[in-house]
């Protein structure tokens, strides 16, 4: 009798695996399927990542190039701040030069440190004008083409400097 019962026991748990192998390949098929849907979102989630790290990154790097074009056009119009407040003080000295000599080179000498200045200072005016006027952005946010500002200058001989913004 032990015997019939361990072979019954024998014989149902033969039956139960055999039952039971394919509901565990339907589970597994199952499972699969689930992992597969999620991976595949995994990468399209990636994916989508990648790409608005790259426009972030892209935008980025345009709003840096305005910096350094505002950065430019900064220090062009400090530069030419600092050169109007120096012809201003050679005028100046100028002015009181001809007042205390009565030489007629010294008057003509200081006549052509004012015109020199004069023509400087016009010069500077016009460079001021168009760099305030020129865009640094078109109308769709992209960079405008760079413009060449050149300014000459009469300090004692010509100085020609050479901007681009």
């Amino acid at each position: 009798m032990a015997a019939g019962g361990g072979g019954i026991a024998l014989g149902l748990s033969a039956l139960s695996s055999v039952a039971m192998v394919p509901a565990v390949f339907a589970c597994a098929e199952y499972v699969s399927k689930k992992y597969k849907n999620l991976v595949e979102k995994a990468v399209a989630v990636q994916e989508q990542e990648a790409s608005a790290f790259d426009e972030i990154k892209k935008a980025c790097s345009h709003w840096e190039m305005v910096c350094e074009r505002v950065k430019t056009k900064t220090d062009l119009l400090t530069y030419c701040l600092e050169r109007i407040e120096r012809y201003k003080s050679m005028i100046r000295d100028s002015d009181k030069s001809n007042r205390s000599s009565e030489a007629p080179a010294s008057k003509e000498r200081n006549r052509q440190i004012v015109m020199g200045c004069t023509h400087s200072v016009s010069q500077i005016q016009s460079v001021v004008v168009n760099v305030l006027m020129h865009p640094i952005l078109d109308e769709g946010l992209m960079l405008a083409a760079p413009k060449k500002f050149v300014l000459e200058e009469i300090d004692p001989g010509i100085i020609v400097n050479e901007w681009a913004i």
